[in-house]
Order: C-alpha cells, then structure tokens, then sequence
C-alpha cells in the first residue's frame, strides 16, 4: 500500500494529474496454466479449473500490485492494487504517459473503467477539473 509521504513527494510539482481504474481490476489478470489446477474446486457438477485469478485467492494482492507495478515500471504511475495516478509537467508527457498506459492496456487485455477516470490541470492562475 501506498504511504502518503512518498506519494505526495512523487507527485509534487506537477502541473497535470490522471487517475485511471480499471474495471474488476482482480478479475481481468489471466492464471498460468501450470497455476490452474492449483485454484480449481469441486462443484456438484465437475472440477471448475479457472483461467484468470480468483478474487481472495492467497496472494493475489500482492500479485495484482507487483504485476501492474512491472507492467509499468517506465512510467511515472503512483499504483494502489488497479487505481493508477499518473502525474506530468507538461501536457505532451502527460498525453505520452497516457498513451503508455492504453498501449499496455490493449496489449494485455485489460479494461479501464471509462466511469472512474480523471483528469485535472493545477496552475497557480487556475484550477479546475475535467
């Protein structure tokens, strides 16, 4: 989990924040084959084996954190489980970053839930969000 010192120092001075989420974040990330058979269980009908990780499945915190962590490890991202805060100082890294992010994310297969994003620009004239 994040600690607000660092997050607050990472972010400080930045003249343009985003904050994307994506939809079931837990349930978007695909199990490894040779990891299946460890996560099936007995239904009253057969074996259920699933494809993508359980939700409470042991560990998965800690997986889903350190995946979308490397994932993005270029980027300048602020990452707490599948919320992602992305911060720039100017509007061309801002739109760079972003397109990094949506880049990875058609790459991996993993939706962005279009109801929780943001986006906000800080000056000292002005402040307002999108």
């Amino acid at each position: 989990m994040l600690h607000a010192d660092p997050m607050l120092a990472k972010v400080a001075g930045a003249f343009m924040l985003f904050k994307l989420d994506f939809i079931h974040g837990y349930w978007q990330f695909s199990l490894a084959e040779n990891s299946q058979g460890f996560q099936s269980f007995h239904t009253p009908f057969s074996v259920f084996t699933p494809n993508r990780v359980l939700h409470g499945a042991t560990y998965f915190v800690s997986y889903l954190q350190s995946t979308i962590v490397s994932l993005s490890s270029h980027l300048d991202l602020l990452i707490c489980l599948d919320d992602m805060l992305g911060s720039a100082t100017d509007a061309d890294r801002l739109f760079a970053t972003l397109k990094a992010v949506f880049d990875i994310c058609l790459e991996k297969c993993l939706n962005l839930n279009p109801r929780k994003w943001s986006m906000s620009l800080s000056a000292p004239e002005h402040r307002f969000q999108v």
